[in-house]
């Protein structure tokens, strides 16, 4: 299916369920009366006396009734309005109680039933002619009782289709069903968060017009968010060019961290047979991601004012995500998962140790990992080859660093190659060097800091 083809379908399908859906069902009660006044003529005839002794009552009042020169009449043409009549006013009202409003739908209906009433009333006493009020009535009571009904039943369903056009759908489904949840007023819990970064976004929008560049994002982004939610995960937000996740709310996830480096190693796999599949075709770019998850306590709830409230996640752990975000780029590796990550997700993972460093904002090195895959067992040589590697650099023996390197490139997936070619730039460096903006802030916060205990 084309990604174009897409938003079309999907408007189709809220057309099919939301409006054309309750008008059909609607519509069959109106003709399903009709239908039985033709299979059984004394159906309504209960009714149909009952309403013409009611006009009679009424109109006796006058005390010139009942005129017996000038008796209603049933006139020839009369079965043939009132069938019209009930068909065009039941498919109408069928078809416009899905564009109403909930007041306009509490008026209309009963109006239009009370007005047919009324107006077969004064034929039948000024004009004396005997026009049916049952069928053409009940006709439309069926369907607007029918139409009302399948209303209330899809409003639910409506609402929280039209919320998982803004939110995350675990999200939409729990605040429709259970906004109590201590999850949505906020609470500390342990989770895992995502932070996924587009690569090269600015030369890949120098070179697309707007439309063109949202729809390449969206053809990007879309099955990133669907594998997230596949694997569990909640799409906090959309970044311009990349994106937040996390698990283990607004639902408790024991293996929230098993579910997010699942959720990283499918987004590579994803990445890897688009990108063949797509730049044979000649229509895709060289399109690169890097992906940061870390694991940690972190404040979940729904955050912010009567306005506007979201619903997020805020910590320290949170932001040591991030920050692990932006050494994707440093080490050219597409994936990396902080200490407390690896730790909780043991030897479920291959998870290759590529060194401690200083995070943007942080005192203290941070301990970084990449994925080589799914269960460590399978990767027992890459694992013995990287940390002889890992070895090697920390004491300067570039000789067997190299050799090393070699080898775990011949076990590792492609994907980590450009890892150990940056590792070997570092030339073996313990910790590497910070970046000189990071070290100019941190000479000068070190700077106020000293003056503010001179002060004190």
């Amino acid at each position: 299916m084309s990604p174009r083809s897409t938003p079309r379908r999907s408007r189709l399908r809220g057309f099919l369920r939301y409006r054309a859906g309750p008008a059909l069902v609607a519509m069959l009660a109106g003709l399903a009366v009709i239908l039985l006044e033709f299979l059984d003529p004394l159906a309504l005839d209960a009714l149909r006396a009952g309403a013409f002794a009611g006009f009679d009552a009424f109109a006796a009042r006058s005390g010139d009734w009942p005129d017996p020169a000038n008796l209603p009449v049933r006139p020839g043409w009369g079965k043939v309005f009132e069938l019209s009549l009930s068909l065009v006013a039941a498919t109408g009202l069928a078809i416009a109680m899905p564009y109403m409003g909930a007041a306009a739908i509490s008026v209309v209906g009963p109006a239009m039933i009370a007005g047919y009433v009324a107006a077969s009333a004064y034929v039948y006493m000024n004009i004396g002619l005997q026009i049916d009020p049952a069928m053409p009535a009940a006709s439309l009571l069926a369907t607007y009782l029918v139409g009302l009904i399948a209303l209330l039943w899809i409003v639910p369903d409506r609402s929280r289709a039209a919320m998982r056009n803004y939110m995350d759908p675990r999200v939409a489904e729990e605040l429709a069903t259970n906004a109590g949840n201590p999850t949505l007023v906020g609470e500390t819990r342990d989770l895992t968060a995502m932070f996924c970064d587009l690569r090269g976004f600015t030369g890949l929008s120098e070179k697309r017009d707007p439309a063109e560049l949202v729809r390449l994002m969206s053809e990007i982004f879309d099955p990133l968010a669907k594998i997230i939610q596949d694997h569990g995960g909640t799409v906090d937000k959309f970044l311009g060019d990349g994106l937040m996740a996390f698990w283990g709310a607004p639902r408790h996830q024991p293996d929230h961290a098993d579910l997010a480096c699942g959720a990283a190693l499918a987004i590579r796999k994803w990445l890897k047979r688009e990108t063949q599949e797509r730049q044979e075709a000649g229509d895709w770019p060289d399109v690169r991601i890097g992906i940061a998850v870390n694991s940690g306590q972190a404040y979940v709830g729904s955050i912010g004012g009567p306005a506007r409230r979201h619903y997020t996640v805020l910590g320290d752990d949170i932001n040591v995500a991030s920050r692990i975000q932006e050494h994707c780029r440093m080490l050219s590796a597409d994936i990396l998962i902080g200490a407390r990550t690896r730790e909780l997700i043991g030897a479920r993972y291959a998870a290759l140790w590529v060194g401690d460093y200083d995070l943007r904002g942080r005192r203290q090195q941070i301990s970084l990992y990449t994925l080589a895959g799914r269960h460590a067992d399978a990767f027992n040589t890459l694992l013995e080859a990287h940390a002889t590697l890992m070895q090697a650099l920390q004491s300067s023996r570039m000789e067997v660093a190299r050799a090393f390197a070699a080898q775990t490139r011949l076990l590792a997936p492609a994907v980590l190659h450009p890892l150990y070619a940056a590792l070997l730039e570092q030339r073996g460096e313990e910790p590497p060097a910070r970046p000189i903006a990071w070290r100019v802030r941190d000479a000068i916060a070190s700077i106020e800091a000293g003056h503010g205990q001179d002060a004190a």
